[in-house]
């Protein structure tokens, strides 16, 4: 029993761990997740990837050193086998986790281990896509100006707070009521 209770939070552990590198190489300009970052909320959101990876180019808009053409090119495919590695790793912990876990966990753990895992993700400041933050503004047009998000453009909106971080200014929503 006391096995299985250490097998759980090792699970449990290193896929936080891994989680958290995921967020960290994000910011590496090698990678080019231009809008996967959040720098708007502070330095906080980087320093993570400063400091595992000291020297390396950051995304513009970050500060970093400025390295050359040609370490640029061997930072980005470092970062890009980093990535690839960390993502097999991440899948892997998760296939493992599913086929062994649930024989040797509670309810208690799994409520617990998911309340640590989403507030891992809010505290992971990385956004992979900009979708979200359409879908959000199209909330908003709806909720807050009483606008139709499926007439109107998000560019009525240029004063709202999310309007900058949004992809598709001139397109309405294309999904409908339903």
């Amino acid at each position: 029993m006391k096995n299985n209770r250490w097998l759980s939070i090792s699970y449990f552990l290193s896929m936080i761990i891994t989680f958290v590198l995921f967020g960290a190489l994000l910011p590496i300009k090698g990678l080019a997740f231009r809008n996967a970052l959040l720098p708007q909320w502070g330095k906080w959101t980087y320093a993570l990837t400063s400091f595992l990876f000291p020297g390396w180019e950051l995304q513009s808009g970050l500060s970093s050193p400025k390295v050359g053409a040609h370490a640029l090119v061997i930072q980005g495919w470092m970062a890009f086998f980093l990535f690839t590695g960390v993502c097999i790793l991440l899948f892997s912990l998760y296939i493992l986790a599913i086929r062994r876990l649930p024989v040797i966990v509670s309810g208690r753990y799994i409520i617990y281990s998911t309340l640590i895992i989403g507030l891992t993700g809010i505290l992971v400041p990385m956004l992979t896509s900009q979708d979200i933050l359409s879908y959000i503004i199209y909330a908003r047009m709806e909720a807050i100006y009483h606008l139709s998000p499926l007439t109107t453009t998000p560019n009525f909106l240029r004063r709202d707070v999310l309007y900058g971080y949004i992809y598709w200014k001139n397109q309405p929503s294309i999904y409908g009521p339903t």
